[in-house]
């Protein structure tokens, strides 16, 4: 994907995501590709776009459920403020330059976004609070009060690689599909919530403290 395509499709998240009540994160595909050497304790979040206010956002937004989480992050933002003029080779070779402040680095960039129809508030038995539909092979939970009018949802499918520090192995990659947002803020936390969750799970990210 071309750095401005890039960029223009994080630029639509702000601007067409829908009125929505909570978000849904689901994995479409992961893949483990090394062993790390220990559980990262500390993660440095680089949203790989080059408008720099969504990226610090996500990137915030991300580094806040880590220490939710019990773990340290760090926002690729306070190390680089702008990726304007980067190719994403040379956004890359940054990202992993920063081995002296974390473990290990999760590049994160927009693979697609659309608007699918979803089941409508009034599809719904009344005293069901969420139901499910399928979207692309996958399972997705509906809440009644989470579709907007016309009864659409807004699809983000991000790509996620995790890359250990400093010996810039590539680790993990995931694939998922994020539904049901409303601000990038929530996306990047149900995001964040379901990949700290698989990585630590998967024995790439500390158990926290």
């Amino acid at each position: 994907m071309s750095r401005h395509l890039c960029s223009s499709l994080l630029l639509a998240v702000a601007s067409l995501l829908l009125t929505a009540c909570a978000s849904t994160t689901d994995f479409v595909r992961t893949s483990v590709e090394d062993k790390p050497l220990k559980p990262a304790a500390t993660l440095l979040v680089a949203g790989v776009t080059t408008d720099d206010a969504v990226r610090r956002r996500y990137e915030d937004t991300f580094v806040a459920e880590l220490a939710r989480s019990g773990l340290a992050g760090v926002a690729s933002s306070s190390i680089i403020p702008s990726l304007s003029g980067l190719t994403m080779p040379q956004i890359r070779e940054q990202m992993l330059l920063a081995g002296d402040r974390a473990d290990a680095v999760l590049h994160v960039q927009l693979v697609d976004l659309s608007v699918v129809p979803a089941l409508a508030p009034t599809d719904l038995p009344p005293d069901a609070p969420s139901a499910t539909r399928t979207v692309g092979g996958v399972s997705v939970s509906i809440n009644a009060p989470a579709t907007d009018r016309t009864g659409q949802v807004t699809e983000i499918e991000l790509e996620a690689n995790l890359y250990e520090l400093p010996g810039r192995r590539l680790l993990w990659t995931a694939i998922t599909r994020t539904y049901e947002a409303n601000a990038i803020e929530k996306v990047a936390r149900s995001h964040a919530r379901a990949l700290i969750a698989r990585m630590q799970a998967e024995g790439l990210l500390a158990t926290g403290r």
